[in-house]
C-alpha cells in the first residue's frame, strides 16, 4: 500500500507540471487571439523579451495575425518536452504545434514554453 501511494506521489507533480504548460499556452494564445499583443509580450519569458523589442513584437505579431482574420478553432496536433534547442539557453521547454482555422484560412502554429523559476512563459511564437 505505502509503495502504491509513493508511487502516485511521484507521478503526480509530472502530471501536474505537464497540466500547468498546457493552461499557461492556453491563457498566453487567448491574449494573442484578442489581439492584445503589447500584454502577450509583457507576460513572455525574460529571454523572449530580450531577443525582440516590444514594439517588434507587436507590429510583427498584428501584421502576422490579420491576414487570417478571427479564431474558429485549434487543435493540438503535436508537443514535445525538451531540454535543449538550439540557439537558446538550456532548460525544461515545451513546444507545441497547432493547427489552428481562422476565419480567413488555416495556419500551423508553433508555440514554445520555458519553464521559469516560477511559472511556464512563452519563449517563441510562429505562425505559417
Amino acid at each position: 500500500m505505502k509503495k502504491a501511494l509513493l508511487g502516485v506521489l511521484l507521478v503526480l507533480p509530472l502530471m501536474l507540471k505537464a497540466e500547468v504548460d498546457k493552461l499557461a499556452v492556453t491563457d498566453w494564445l487567448t491574449t494573442i487571439d484578442d489581439g492584445f499583443y503589447q500584454q502577450s509580450w509583457l507576460t513572455s519569458s525574460g529571454y523572449l523579451q530580450s531577443q525582440v523589442p516590444e514594439n517588434i513584437w507587436v507590429s510583427s505579431l498584428s501584421s502576422a495575425r490579420s491576414q487570417f482574420g478571427s479564431i474558429v478553432s485549434r487543435e493540438l496536433i503535436d508537443s514535445k518536452t525538451l531540454s535543449d534547442l538550439p540557439k537558446v539557453p538550456q532548460g525544461d521547454y515545451t513546444v507545441m504545434i497547432y493547427r489552428t482555422t481562422f476565419t480567413k484560412g488555416t495556419a500551423t502554429e508553433t508555440v514554445t514554453f520555458m519553464q521559469t523559476e516560477d511559472d511556464w512563459k512563452a519563449a517563441g511564437y510562429y505562425i505559417k
